[in-house]
């Protein structure tokens, strides 16, 4: 394997890392999101606490698609270079 293809396999793995990352930060968010409404002046920082955790979530799942998409595209294209470029090369040299 060449050093060109090793750091796209990293650059890949980085991805992939951060995209398992995004998902348990998502899992964190949602485990102590709280479901109930808080509309009284006494909850009002209850309600600030909603609407910073429900921004954060909308973040995460704007953001949270995209980079899955471009991770398994990614991936596929590394797997179809890995397995074309020698093959090609092998029906080239023959």
């Amino acid at each position: 394997m060449n050093v060109l293809l090793f750091s796209f396999i990293v650059l890949g793995a980085v991805c992939t890392v951060t995209t398992l990352a995004l998902l348990a930060y998502r899992i964190k968010l949602t485990y102590h999101e709280d479901t109930s409404i808080h509309a009284n002046i006494v909850e009002s920082s209850l309600a600030d606490q909603q609407k910073s955790v429900a921004r954060r979530l909308e973040w995460v799942d704007r953001v949270g698609p995209i980079l899955t998409v471009m991770v398994v595209l990614y991936g596929l294209v590394l797997v179809f270079v890995y397995i074309y470029v020698p093959w090609a090369a092998g029906r080239v040299s023959a």
